[in-house]
Protein backbone atom coordinates (compact mmCIF):
# COMPACT_ATOMS: atom_id res chain seq x y z
CA UNK A 1 0.00 0.00 0.00
CA UNK A 2 2.82 2.64 0.84
CA UNK A 3 4.69 1.80 -2.44
CA UNK A 4 1.43 2.51 -4.21
CA UNK A 5 0.74 5.59 -2.68
CA UNK A 6 4.72 6.40 -3.41
CA UNK A 7 3.89 5.70 -6.83
CA UNK A 8 0.89 8.18 -7.03
CA UNK A 9 2.75 10.55 -5.39
CA UNK A 10 5.33 10.60 -7.71
CA UNK A 11 3.17 10.67 -10.64
CA UNK A 12 1.33 13.83 -9.24
CA UNK A 13 4.31 15.24 -8.85
CA UNK A 14 5.99 14.21 -11.84
CA UNK A 15 2.77 15.20 -13.71
CA UNK A 16 2.65 19.07 -12.18
CA UNK A 17 6.34 19.59 -13.20
CA UNK A 18 7.16 21.39 -16.42
CA UNK A 19 10.31 20.44 -16.93
CA UNK A 20 9.31 16.70 -17.41
CA UNK A 21 5.59 16.83 -19.53
CA UNK A 22 4.87 14.31 -22.17
CA UNK A 23 4.45 17.55 -24.27
CA UNK A 24 8.05 18.37 -24.66
CA UNK A 25 8.15 18.52 -28.22
CA UNK A 26 12.10 18.48 -28.33
CA UNK A 27 11.96 15.74 -25.67
CA UNK A 28 15.05 17.16 -23.95
CA UNK A 29 13.99 21.27 -24.45
CA UNK A 30 13.25 21.15 -20.42
CA UNK A 31 16.69 19.90 -19.39
CA UNK A 32 18.94 21.60 -21.82
CA UNK A 33 17.62 24.95 -20.77
CA UNK A 34 17.49 24.12 -17.26
CA UNK A 35 21.62 22.89 -17.69
CA UNK A 36 24.80 24.87 -17.74
CA UNK A 37 27.60 25.17 -20.91
CA UNK A 38 26.99 25.56 -24.08
CA UNK A 39 23.38 24.18 -25.66
CA UNK A 40 21.65 23.68 -29.29
CA UNK A 41 18.13 23.87 -28.84
CA UNK A 42 15.13 23.34 -31.82
CA UNK A 43 12.25 25.75 -31.35
CA UNK A 44 9.69 28.02 -32.28
CA UNK A 45 10.96 31.58 -32.01
CA UNK A 46 8.62 34.61 -30.51
CA UNK A 47 10.55 37.92 -30.55
CA UNK A 48 9.20 40.45 -28.01
CA UNK A 49 12.34 42.99 -27.40
CA UNK A 50 14.27 39.38 -26.60
CA UNK A 51 14.39 36.35 -28.54
CA UNK A 52 11.93 33.70 -26.94
CA UNK A 53 12.55 30.25 -27.89
CA UNK A 54 9.84 27.71 -27.04
CA UNK A 55 9.73 23.82 -27.24
CA UNK A 56 6.47 23.70 -29.74
CA UNK A 57 3.66 25.90 -30.83
CA UNK A 58 1.31 25.04 -28.04
CA UNK A 59 4.04 26.55 -25.63
CA UNK A 60 4.50 29.73 -27.98
CA UNK A 61 1.14 30.68 -28.43
CA UNK A 62 -0.03 30.18 -24.67
CA UNK A 63 -2.07 26.57 -24.65
CA UNK A 64 -0.32 25.57 -22.36
CA UNK A 65 0.12 26.02 -18.51
CA UNK A 66 3.57 25.26 -18.21
CA UNK A 67 5.00 26.44 -21.55
CA UNK A 68 8.95 25.36 -21.89
CA UNK A 69 10.50 28.88 -23.00
CA UNK A 70 14.00 30.08 -22.74
CA UNK A 71 14.70 34.18 -23.31
CA UNK A 72 17.73 34.87 -25.37
CA UNK A 73 19.99 37.53 -26.35
CA UNK A 74 22.54 38.81 -28.88
CA UNK A 75 25.66 40.58 -27.82
CA UNK A 76 24.56 44.33 -28.14
CA UNK A 77 20.96 42.86 -29.89
CA UNK A 78 19.87 46.54 -30.11
CA UNK A 79 21.44 46.50 -33.26
CA UNK A 80 20.10 43.69 -35.10
CA UNK A 81 16.83 43.11 -36.64
CA UNK A 82 15.71 39.63 -36.21
CA UNK A 83 12.10 40.10 -36.94
CA UNK A 84 12.97 37.57 -39.93
CA UNK A 85 12.95 34.92 -37.59
CA UNK A 86 9.74 35.49 -35.47
CA UNK A 87 7.33 32.53 -35.87
CA UNK A 88 9.68 30.60 -36.90
CA UNK A 89 10.73 27.24 -36.30
CA UNK A 90 15.05 27.43 -35.48
CA UNK A 91 18.37 26.11 -34.77
CA UNK A 92 19.95 27.83 -31.49
CA UNK A 93 23.44 27.43 -30.62
CA UNK A 94 23.99 30.28 -27.29
CA UNK A 95 25.65 29.63 -23.75
CA UNK A 96 23.55 29.34 -20.24
CA UNK A 97 23.60 31.93 -17.78
CA UNK A 98 21.43 32.40 -14.51
CA UNK A 99 18.90 35.10 -14.83
CA UNK A 100 19.52 36.26 -11.04
CA UNK A 101 23.57 36.45 -11.93
CA UNK A 102 23.22 39.04 -14.36
CA UNK A 103 24.09 42.76 -13.61
CA UNK A 104 21.38 45.32 -13.94
CA UNK A 105 22.07 48.10 -15.74
CA UNK A 106 24.55 51.27 -14.94
CA UNK A 107 22.60 53.74 -15.01
CA UNK A 108 18.47 52.49 -14.98
CA UNK A 109 15.44 54.53 -14.87
CA UNK A 110 13.74 51.20 -13.72
CA UNK A 111 16.26 48.15 -13.09
CA UNK A 112 17.21 45.71 -15.81
CA UNK A 113 19.04 43.19 -16.41
CA UNK A 114 22.16 43.50 -18.53
CA UNK A 115 24.05 40.64 -20.32
CA UNK A 116 26.60 41.23 -23.26
CA UNK A 117 25.67 44.70 -24.02
CA UNK A 118 21.68 43.65 -23.97
CA UNK A 119 18.72 44.18 -22.17
CA UNK A 120 17.43 40.37 -20.68
CA UNK A 121 14.23 41.09 -20.02
CA UNK A 122 13.36 37.49 -19.25
CA UNK A 123 9.69 37.02 -20.70
CA UNK A 124 10.22 33.66 -20.14
CA UNK A 125 10.25 33.86 -16.57
CA UNK A 126 12.84 31.28 -16.11
CA UNK A 127 15.79 30.71 -13.72
CA UNK A 128 18.27 30.64 -17.08
CA UNK A 129 18.62 33.16 -20.43
CA UNK A 130 20.98 32.68 -23.33
CA UNK A 131 23.46 34.20 -24.81
CA UNK A 132 23.18 33.43 -28.55
CA UNK A 133 26.11 32.73 -30.56
CA UNK A 134 23.94 31.30 -33.56
CA UNK A 135 20.64 31.27 -35.14
CA UNK A 136 19.29 29.88 -38.06
CA UNK A 137 16.32 28.19 -39.75
CA UNK A 138 15.62 24.55 -39.06
CA UNK A 139 15.80 22.64 -41.99
CA UNK A 140 13.19 20.25 -40.91
CA UNK A 141 9.52 21.42 -39.67
CA UNK A 142 8.55 18.43 -36.63
CA UNK A 143 4.91 18.30 -35.44
CA UNK A 144 3.76 21.91 -34.09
Amino acid sequence: MKKAAGILIASVILGWCPAVQAGDANGDFARKIAGRGTIQIRGWARLRGELMIFDSTASRDGKVSFPHCISGVFTNQAAIDLSFFDGKLVQVTGQIFKYDDLKLEDSPLLPRKTLAGSIVPNFCFGSNVLLIESLELSPQSPTP
